[in-house]
């Protein structure tokens, strides 16, 4: 999974869109992932979806995808959203919002999920801290 950035002309700025890529099993030319294709069910148009990192929920036993995006229905600013991945069908389900205990009314990016302790970090300019954004593990 990976975001990659393009000039939104009718912004006139940059926005970011969410792409999967595979492993090739058949290396030729020495290419070793497919072309990435966007991810259809989770960009948006004139939004931004950008830091993705893998995570996993022990609760509901699913792997899920979280990343930052400023699309509506957040908090202000880029919030931290998931989706839970589906290894059947291998297919994204819909955004859904981290919350407010995660989200502040400023901005939260780059969510990381480490998986061996269950523990989401990620950056924020709305709690706080001596410059700008301040990474934080809201034990979540």
């Amino acid at each position: 999974f990976l975001s990659a950035c393009k000039y939104n002309e009718k912004l006139q700025k940059y926005t970011f869109e969410l792409f999967i890529s595979r492993k090739n099993d058949k290396v030729k030319d020495n290419v070793f992932w497919t072309t990435p294709i966007p991810i259809e069910s989770l960009n948006l148009p004139d939004v931004s979806n950008t830091h993705v990192t893998f995570g996993y929920d022990l609760l509901r036993e699913k792997s899920m995808l979280y990343f930052a995006s400023d699309r509506p229905g957040g908090r202000g600013g880029f919030d931290i959203w998931y989706s839970y991945y589906n290894p059947k069908n291998q297919q994204l389900g819909q955004a859904i919002h981290g919350g407010g205990k995660i989200n502040t009314t400023r901005d939260d990016y780059a969510p990381f999920f480490h998986v061996p302790t269950n523990t989401l970090y990620f950056s924020t300019n709305g709690r706080g801290g001596l410059v700008g954004l301040t990474y934080l593990n809201p034990h979540y």
